[in-house]
Parts: C-alpha cells; sequence; structure tokens
C-alpha cells in the first residue's frame, strides 16, 4: 500500500508482522515478523497498526504504534520490540 503524508509526499507500507506481545510493565510491544516479509527493519523504523472499522465501505485506518526500538533474532524473521512513551 502506498499513503500520502503531510505536505504530498508518498511512502510505501508494507506488513512488517503482527503483535507477539504486549509487555505492560515494560510498556513495550513485541512484535514477530512475518515469515517471507521484506527483510528486517531500521532501528527507529516507523511501525502503524491498521484499525478496520465496523461500518460498510469504510477504508481502515492506520494508527501510529510507534519507533522500533531494538531488533534481534534471526534474520530471516527478526523480531522488534517497541517502547511506549511513560504516562505524562
Amino acid at each position: 500500500d502506498e499513503i500520502k503524508c503531510l505536505g504530498g509526499k508518498s511512502i510505501q507500507l508494507a506488513i512488517a508482522g503482527r503483535v507477539k506481545s504486549h509487555l505492560v510493565q515494560d510498556r513495550a510491544i513485541v512484535i514477530e515478523s512475518e515469515p517471507n516479509g521484506k527483510g528486517p527493519l531500521e532501528d527507529g523504523s516507523l511501525l502503524v497498526v491498521r484499525v478496520n472499522s465496523n461500518e460498510e465501505n469504510s477504508k481502515p485506518q492506520l494508527l501510529l504504534l510507534g519507533k522500533v526500538f531494538e531488533v534481534f533474532g534471526p534474520i530471516h524473521r527478526p523480531i522488534y520490540t517497541i517502547r511506549l512513551p511513560q504516562k505524562p
């Protein structure tokens, strides 16, 4: 998928993986990459979550999940962590 950002710039979106776990006390989310993904993402890459609406004929919304904080695991199927911000 391609999405237009503010300023008219287009960026390419690809499925990076699925949420494996949410570590509440550590304020972190662990993402397991797709088996045949496009290769490992870099630290600092932005991840979004697609949220489908219950309304008929409505487009899914994209919500910013956060930046990749750490990449680990095998090259062919990396795991990503995202640190959530501290509560204000």
